[in-house]
């Protein structure tokens, strides 16, 4: 962001410039055509610098937008379960299957022992 601050400055300066020699006509015709001419090149160079920079952001803004929709293609596509030989399914909820199994069994060890 710091080069559209930059081409910003450069605006307001040639704004600037361009109120005072408006402002100021006692110079000799020729030398007012020399600044006028040099005037509208940097008016141009600031344009052409202005276009740059939407491009080269359009282009980060469209590589991003690219990145995010590959990666959600990716996962949508390719998403799959960790099985273990075919048998168990292996996620978020295998630690808390195994918890009420093993808890299941010590309850009924625990009935056998008190009776």
């Amino acid at each position: 962001m710091q080069l559209i601050h930059l081409i910003r400055e450069g605006v307001l300066t040639w704004i600037s410039e361009v109120n005072y020699y408006s402002k100021n006509v006692e110079y000799e015709e020729e030398k007012y055509n020399e600044r006028m001419k040099i005037m509208f090149q940097v008016y141009l160079d600031l344009m052409k610098a202005f276009e740059l920079f939407k491009g080269i952001h359009q282009f980060l803004v469209m590589a991003m937008k690219r990145l995010c929709k590959n990666v959600l293609r990716l996962n949508r596509a390719a998403f799959h379960k960790m099985r273990a030989y075919h048998v168990f399914t292996i996620d978020g909820r295998l630690p808390q299957k195994f918890c009420c199994l093993l808890f299941g069994h010590i309850i009924v060890l625990l009935q056998f022992a008190f009776l």
